[in-house]
């Protein structure tokens, strides 16, 4: 074996040993929906969502982190009211944060999931109508 057959095969045995680079997905700069780079990603990826105002109803994936740029200027609101803003049904080992989300009776709903960390999130209340408002 020459010297550049040893080199091709340390490097490709160094290759097969290395973990995949995460990848960070930008919204709105690479998709037009925060789900839509949720389901895009790949574990150990991450979802960067820009400030402004997403009306969606999330689903989040394993090991996969959401986060807005700036809390205060990032808001999500709920498409259909009848949903959580966010929901994790047996998801793990993610962070999502830098949100405020508002407009949502139930802001984010975690079912069987372990491993997920809510960080600087700040939640709004839903509006109510006037004829709901509570009485002093």
């Amino acid at each position: 074996m020459n010297l550049n057959n040893h080199r091709l095969w340390a490097a490709s045995a160094l290759l097969v040993g290395c973990d995949a680079v995460a990848a960070t997905l930008g919204v709105p700069a690479d998709f037009a929906t925060i789900q839509a780079a949720i389901n895009a990603a790949a574990p150990g990826d991450t979802v960067e969502v820009s400030t402004g105002t997403y009306r969606e109803n999330l689903v989040l994936a394993d090991n996969v982190d959401v986060r807005g740029v700036e809390a205060a200027r990032t808001f999500l609101e709920a498409r259909d009211t009848e949903l959580p803003v966010v929901t994790g049904t047996g998801v793990t080992d993610l962070l999502f944060a830098n949100f405020t989300i508002r407009s949502s009776a139930d802001g984010v709903r975690l079912i069987d999931s372990t491993g997920i960390t809510l960080a600087s999130n700040v939640f709004e209340p839903s509006q109510r109508e006037p004829n709901e408002q509570r009485r002093k």
